[in-house]
């Protein structure tokens, strides 16, 4: 069973109890001080699945204890729901297409290579770790608007124009893309999932 997973100076520690998780913690603690690296108190933080409260100390300090934290990229919550992780996503992509608004405001510059930009650079930040994601309706719906919005933005057309999804697909040259590749990534992760030996 994992109970550790260690990427750069972010660690992890997986338990199934309270007592099985302060061993951990004790664990780390003395080898961390046997070779000076102390653990960081304040930036420490305990979060328990069912949301029960657990104290967890360190050197007789309390750890805090939070519903979610990021993790390389991730929002990891204590009701497992990826719809924050969801919405965080589709803010920093409206985040990183606000800053190429030069861009996507140059008449010098073709559609079609917009459209190659915003696939580059705007849709990888949104579709982050989506394999994971578990996509109801009303994501589907949001992928969708998020889409249009920044094809809208390509042809320069304004929100207040009463154009349909349909309209700016056709002037743009394209079909609708985005939601497709995240439902492509997320059948790819599960069958390289069920090919993994074992159980």
């Amino acid at each position: 069973m994992i109970t550790n997973l260690h990427y750069a100076d972010d660690i992890i520690l997986l338990a199934t109890s309270e007592a099985e998780l302060q061993e951990l913690v004790d664990r780390l603690d003395r080898v961390s001080r046997r070779y000076s690296p102390l653990i960081n108190i304040d930036k420490t933080k305990v979060m328990a699945s069912d949301g029960i409260a657990c104290r967890i100390l360190i050197r007789n300090e309390q750890l805090a204890q939070v519903s979610m934290f990021p993790y390389l990229g991730s929002l990891i919550t204590e009701d497992g729901e990826c719809t924050t992780k969801f919405h965080t996503r589709l803010n920093r992509g409206q985040a990183i297409g606000a800053s190429l608004q030069k861009i996507w405001k140059s008449h010098s510059i073709q559609i079609s290579t917009k459209r190659r930009l915003m696939k580059a650079l705007v849709w990888p930040v949104v579709t982050y770790s989506s394999e994971s994601w578990t996509l109801r309706k009303n994501e589907e719906t949001c992928f969708e608007a998020f889409e249009m919005k920044g094809l809208k933005k390509i042809l320069h057309v304004s929100w207040t124009a009463n154009k349909t999804s349909e309209w700016v697909l056709n002037k743009a040259g394209v079909k609708r893309e985005l939601l497709d590749a995240v439902k492509a990534r997320k059948l790819a992760y599960y069958g390289h999932t069920m090919r993994k030996q074992g159980n």
